[in-house]
């Protein structure tokens, strides 16, 4: 076999043009309804860097709010406000805070991704139903585990929720305030 026909079968180092395209992401975040829920899953800041990145954010009216976040505060680091849940729900992504309701997995339009505390054990036979049919992956902020074995969302959660009655205890009775502060430090 001649040296050109040998060369034939050596691989060649070549520069072939990659169609590299970046995929715009969609990400809903819809205003929890449940009673006292103060808590919004992305602040503005985390909203720039998202769509600084080339992702498009849609946040439902008011979602912030329980948190002091206002509807310009998210506009003005580029999110789009919708004034109806449906927009948040049809996104490639949809993040929040508190568990499903009954009404909200038909929101779904399906194959999306959802990340939000689900509770399956505390959920109704319905609306565990009508997510499975919806067809998303669901992650559940509560079950993700580090390495170590901790529940870090579950973890911080837990620290906001004690920091929360700390501070307000001193409104219910001053000497409990006191005794509850020594045993966090």
């Amino acid at each position: 076999m001649g040296e050109q026909a040998k060369s034939a079968f050596m691989p060649r180092e070549e520069l072939l043009e990659k169609a590299v395209s970046k995929r715009q992401i969609t990400i809903g975040i819809p205003r929890d309804k449940r009673d006292n829920e103060k808590r919004v899953s992305l602040t503005p800041e985390a909203v720039k860097l998202l769509t600084d990145s080339g992702n498009e954010i849609f946040i439902e009216s008011g979602a912030g709010l329980g948190a002091s976040y206002t509807d310009n505060d998210y506009s003005d680091n580029g999110a789009a406000i919708t004034d109806t849940p449906q927009k948040a729900y049809e996104c490639d992504i949809v993040i929040k805070v508190a568990p499903f309701n009954e009404q909200e997995p038909a929101l779904l339009k399906g194959n999306q991704v959802v990340i939000s505390y689900l509770n399956v054990p505390l959920m109704t036979d319905g609306t565990l139903t009508s997510l499975m049919h919806s067809r998303v992956t669901a992650l559940a902020c509560e079950r993700i585990r580090d390495n170590d074995g901790v529940y870090p969302v579950v973890e911080s959660m837990s620290e906001i929720a004690g920091a929360v009655k700390i501070t307000r205890r001193p409104f219910a009775c001053a000497p409990l305030m006191i005794s509850a502060a020594v045993m966090v430090l």
